[in-house]
């Protein structure tokens, strides 16, 4: 980017394990500067975990919940983390030639819930640029990665039992679970009275 002129780079996504910027840790969610570029990263969540494993995911348009953005939104706000991207395809508004209105609506409803937000401000990459490059300061802030947890991709799973076999895995593994756990104490009991001996007459 520097040797060709571009001062800004947003690749760098440390939830996709093909980034290379992101292998580098250079940060997580916060701006940084590398070689007098200005590195605003896609924003990366943990999604869930359990001990030290972590499902790592990234800000999408498509395939995050709004309830997902809006939390991960207000979590860098609480953490004093200065920019938050969402990632957006350019096929992400249409599908097999017509809108995909499902998405469009969820880009209107984050837009009007974030712009009504005093603390939020939307601004275009040239924007953001100016605004670094008029104060370096105004993006210097803390660096923070936010976790939503199970219960919210439990839920977006149900939402989008349509949209792929994982999201199909995710929502029904639970109550499959109990399923198979309820069935397996019913047939121990079962079994376990069939070979109790009977009383003595």
């Amino acid at each position: 980017c520097k040797a060709a002129g571009i001062g800004m780079d947003f690749s760098l996504n440390i939830a996709w394990p093909g980034c290379a910027l992101g292998q580098a840790r250079l940060t997580q969610n916060a701006a940084a500067v590398k070689d007098g570029v200005l590195c605003v990263p896609v924003t990366c969540y943990v999604q869930a975990s359990a001990g030290s494993w972590k499902s790592m995911r990234f800000l999408d348009i498509e395939a995050s919940s709004p309830a997902e953005i809006r939390k991960v939104v207000s979590d860098l706000q609480e953490h004093d983390v200065r920019t938050a991207v969402i990632m957006i395809h350019s096929f992400s508004f249409s599908r097999f030639g017509k809108p995909n209105q499902r998405v469009e609506q969820v880009l209107d409803n984050l837009l009007a819930h974030f712009t009504a937000d005093s603390n939020v401000r939307i601004v275009t990459a040239r924007e953001l640029h100016e605004i670094w490059r008029a104060n370096p300061d105004a993006l210097v802030g803390q660096d923070y990665l936010p976790t939503t947890g199970w219960w919210m991709t439990y839920c977006r799973a149900w939402q989008r039992l349509d949209e792929g076999w994982k999201n199909v895995a995710v929502a029904l593994t639970p109550p499959g679970a109990v399923v198979l756990a309820v069935g397996t104490v019913l047939i121990w009991r079962h079994r376990h009275r069939r070979r109790k001996p009977g009383a003595a007459a």
